[in-house]
């Protein structure tokens, strides 16, 4: 059974009595299964019961009957009153109340943030510095390894110039030079290398993981305002 068809259902047991009595029953229901959210739906059914034990309960609290209370699995059912021309629902609504924290309560949390915030605005800053510092890290590896492997290129570079020529005239220093220029270019691509990985890899992934931290944080946040 979901929420339409409980109400349905209570609607058409509440046929028989006046048609102001039933709007407000009917209507009080659906404001409590509207605060308990349509995720508790199915908990707030199992907690009310069975609807014709709640119409039953309502047309004898018209008679003058006190709210009932259902004491299975320690829940306090909602029940009615009727006092004079006015009807009023106790039970589960009082016990909403009561789960209200009261203002001394409110007051002494709102002390303690403010007490407590020099010391969260100092772990703040921490984490804050630390995060930027890895950024700033990761970028001077890239700009260390980029110019690096830029260098390496262009020494590579001058050194098969100068020594492919040498080779000719004088063997061994030409092959000394050539040697030098292969390792130096191989160095020199292994940086460049870095540098994209870090670029297209690295970096992009490390901001991803700090955006999604940041929105798993403020959406904690936000799930608690609301509960």
């Amino acid at each position: 059974m979901n929420k339409d068809e409980f109400m349905r259902e209570l609607d058409r047991l509440l046929q028989n009595i006046p048609e102001s009595e039933r709007n407000e029953a009917l209507s009080y229901y659906e404001e409590y299964f509207d605060d308990a959210g349509a995720e508790n739906e199915q908990q707030v059914i199992e907690e009310l019961g069975y609807p014709g034990k709640i119409a039953d309960n309502i047309k004898e609290s018209l008679r003058g009957h006190m709210g009932y209370q259902n004491m299975g699995n320690g829940y306090q059912n909602t029940g009615y009153q009727h006092i004079g021309t006015q009807n009023v629902y106790t039970g589960a609504a009082a016990q909403k109340k009561n789960e209200d924290l009261p203002t001394w309560a409110i007051v002494l949390i709102v002390i303690g943030c403010i007490l407590a915030s020099p010391i969260i605005l100092s772990a703040a800053g921490t984490i804050l510095g630390a995060v930027v510092s890895l950024i700033a890290g990761i970028i001077g590896l890239i700009i260390g390894f980029g110019v690096t492997g830029v260098a390496l290129l262009v020494a590579a570079v001058a050194c098969l110039i100068v020594g492919i020529p040498i080779l000719f005239t004088n063997g061994f220093a030409g092959m000394l030079l050539t040697g030098m220029g292969l390792i130096f270019g191989a160095i020199g691509l292994s940086f460049i290398l870095g540098t994209v990985w870090l670029c297209g890899w690295a970096l992009p992934t490390f901001i991803k993981w700090i955006v999604k931290m940041c929105k798993k944080l403020f959406q904690k946040k936000q799930d608690e305002a609301a509960a």
